[in-house]
């Protein structure tokens, strides 16, 4: 099947658009506690009230897969797997995603304003950095961003 690739972006010829498609084989199914990583610390009653993302016990997301159609106002979370500290692997509900509305879905963002040509960050992604700043975490650091992949 031809494709069109620009940059990390990839145009099927039947129009489908994809971001940060797979790579080779990586494989996110779920695991348990692997060899060679520390246990899981016992968490306290405040960190429970946290999101999975905030705990001492997450390490990083490895892929967030939003799929939508063009013109839908919305993103659909596919899957997420991330990896807590002791190497095990989950996957995650809509609902524990940074960004995601109480329908388990994600607002896309808005077009830049015409008049000063400037991009606002709105919709999910800001969001999504508003969670994370009520809990003092920095969503780069834990691979989130780059964790996103999108099919359109």
């Amino acid at each position: 099947m031809p494709e069109h690739k620009n940059h990390n972006m990839t145009t099927s010829t039947f129009g489908a658009i994809e971001t940060n498609g797979l790579n080779g084989a990586d494989n996110f199914e779920e695991r348990g506690p692997q060899p060679g990583f520390p246990p899981l610390p016992e968490l306290t009653d405040e960190e429970r009230e946290r999101p999975i993302w905030a705990r001492s016990t997450f390490s990083k997301f490895l892929r967030v897969r939003l799929i939508s159609d063009v013109g839908f106002p919305f993103w659909d979370l596919s899957y997420c797997f991330v990896e807590l500290v002791d190497g095990s692997r989950i996957r995650l509900g809509s609902y524990q995603v940074p960004g995601a509305n109480g329908f388990g879905q994600f607002v896309k963002s808005r077009p830049a304003c015409k008049k000063t040509r400037r991009s606002k960050r709105t919709g999910w992604a800001e969001h999504a950095v508003n969670q994370a700043n009520e809990h003092g975490v920095n969503l780069r650091s834990l691979g989130f961003w780059s964790a996103i992949s999108t099919l359109q």
